[in-house]
């Protein structure tokens, strides 16, 4: 089915943005920054069933103000 999936911290309110629009049949590829929260983060898909892959790449340290 036509979907989309949104990516976002554990522990907060699902936002209204997506970060991906899916396609029935279609393979596609997305960049996306995504906070942290307490328990990790989380990948909701709307509808039907996806197949996600997902590759940690990095992470922002807490500056010296922090």
């Amino acid at each position: 089915a036509t979907s989309y999936v949104t990516a976002y911290p554990a522990g907060v309110a699902r936002p209204l943005a997506s970060n991906l629009n899916t396609v029935r049949g279609v393979d596609l590829a997305n960049s996306a920054v995504v906070g942290l929260g307490a328990g990790g983060h989380v990948l909701y898909n709307n509808a039907g069933s996806v197949l996600l892959l997902e590759d940690i790449q990095g992470y922002f340290a807490p500056g010296p103000l922090d």
